[in-house]
Parts: structure tokens; C-alpha cells; sequence
């Protein structure tokens, strides 16, 4: 399934990046969760979707010091919005998130999308806005 190629890509991106992905599972489970429904056509989340998607792709594009201050604010504020309702996703099937899996999770994914030589070549195309 496409969850479980992304949690392959996630765990190799991880490790190059520093970030243990040392959180509850659940955790995990939601942001592929949330990165997958941003990905399906005809989603209302469509249009916020695309933004989060074009975001995460300049990531991995080298840019100046400057814009690479505004990209990890920006990558910061999707993080915070992914992780938004990991508590209640996780809860809802019985699995209570401490505050620390949570911490954990955000600066492991501001690690993973901040170091952008872990993503392989920055050749991507910007999508239509």
C-alpha cells in the first residue's frame, strides 16, 4: 500500500536526517494518515493539500538562509496542523499520546523536512496554484 511505502521512505529519510521516530506509532500512523487524504483527488482538503504538498517539496530545494527561515516557519505551522489531531485519532482506537510523543514527533518532522540532502535531488515541479 502507499502507507507503507511512505512509512519505508519516512524511516530512510529519518535516519539521514538525525530523527529517531521515537514517538508512539500511533503518531506515525496519523501523519500517513493526514498526508494521504491531503493526497486524494476530490478531497475537501484539496486545495490546503496542494499548499502543504508544494511546501514540503521547496523543502528539499536548497535556498538562501533568509527563505530557508520562512520555509522552516512554514513547515513548522503544517507540522503543527498535521499533528493537530493525533491526540484524538489515537485516543479513538484506545491509545492515549503522552505530551513528550508529541514533542518528539514535531522536531523529528521539522528534522526530516529541514534537512533537504536526505530527500535525494530537488528536481520537482511547482504545481499550478
Amino acid at each position: 500500500t502507499s502507507n507503507t511505502y511512505l512509512k519505508i521512505l519516512l524511516h530512510e529519510v529519518a535516519s539521514c536526517a538525525g530523527a529517531d521516530l521515537n514517538f508512539d506509532p500511533c503518531i506515525l500512523d496519523h501523519l500517513l494518515g493526514v498526508y494521504s487524504s491531503m493526497s486524494e483527488p476530490d478531497n475537501q482538503m484539496d486545495d490546503w493539500g496542494s499548499r502543504v504538498r508544494r511546501s514540503l517539496r521547496r523543502m528539499v530545494s536548497t535556498v538562501a538562509s533568509e527563505e530557508r527561515k520562512e520555509e522552516m516557519e512554514e513547515i513548522a505551522r503544517i507540522v503543527k496542523g498535521m499533528l493537530a489531531e493525533a491526540d484524538a485519532t489515537c485516543l479513538a482506537i484506545g491509545v492515549t499520546i503522552e505530551d513528550k510523543d508529541l514533542f518528539t514527533a514535531f522536531d523529528d518532522m521539522l528534522k526530516i523536512f529541514g534537512t533537504q540532502e536526505c530527500w535525494g535531488p530537488a528536481d520537482y515541479e511547482e504545481e499550478p496554484a
